[in-house]
């Protein structure tokens, strides 16, 4: 039925929208201080970054203690340039000899840079832990050659807790504490729990803040178009 259809795709689309929000509210003390006012709070934030990271099915795994100096922008891009890296570097290092893997950690993964690619990286550290933890024992022995392989090329098990750190310190936005680990609920639950704590918070948002370029970073708004001018004959 389309209705159906149009409620999966409304869920679908809710960890990204999250996540330019997240990201708006945690980096921009502007809009944090309206969103203040309004009653939003270190453990709405927290919350919200919970529920993404249920949706997008990533674990942390013993993150690195990250540097109190460390800038949440400087993290965000360390974390979206490593994903194109290990991208290139799994799909070279998997496709031939272990394709089911390859399979596995980089389908469907979002594409494009900014917010999406942040998924995706969620994405990647969540089914490289998989392939750790064992996804069914008729996979096992292949997913931890798999994984060995991918050691050699540099993404080992330091190199994704490190990279967990990081999204510890872009989860803190400015000044947060770390959420509390991710249970795993199915995805549609985990779906619809975050479509529900981000459609409360964008309502709220779309009343107490004011300024279109503040609602344009929190995902609420478009820039207007500036038209041509006509050329003269």
């Amino acid at each position: 039925m389309p209705k159906t259809v149009m409620s999966r795709q409304v869920l679908e689309a809710a960890p990204v929208r999250a996540l330019v929000f997240l990201n708006a509210v945690g980096t921009n003390p502007v809009v944090r201080r309206h969103l203040a006012d309004a009653g939003y709070t270190d453990e709405d934030h927290r919350q919200g970054w919970s529920l993404l990271q249920n949706a997008a099915g990533y674990e942390p795994v013993a993150p690195a203690a990250a540097s109190g100096e460390g800038r949440v922008k400087d993290a965000l891009a360390e974390l979206l340039r490593w994903k194109g890296v290990a991208v290139r570097l799994t799909k070279a290092a998997l496709e031939n000899n272990h394709p089911e893997q390859a399979s596995f950690l980089l389908g469907d993964l979002p594409a494009g840079r900014g917010d999406p690619a942040m998924l995706g990286v969620l994405k990647l550290l969540a089914r490289l832990d998989a392939l750790e933890r064992g996804r069914d024992p008729a996979t096992a022995d292949a997913d931890r050659a798999a994984l060995a392989t991918l050691d050699r090329r540099g993404i080992s098990a330091a190199e994704r807790a490190r990279l967990a750190g990081l999204v510890e310190l872009v989860k803190k936005g400015t000044g947060l504490q770390a959420a509390p680990g991710a249970r795993e609920p199915r995805r549609e639950t985990a779906l619809a729990a975050l479509h529900a704590w981000y459609s409360g918070w964008a309502a709220t948002a779309r009343v107490s803040v004011r300024r279109r370029d503040l609602l344009v970073r929190l995902g609420l708004s478009h820039r207007r178009r500036t038209r041509a001018k006509p050329s003269e004959s």
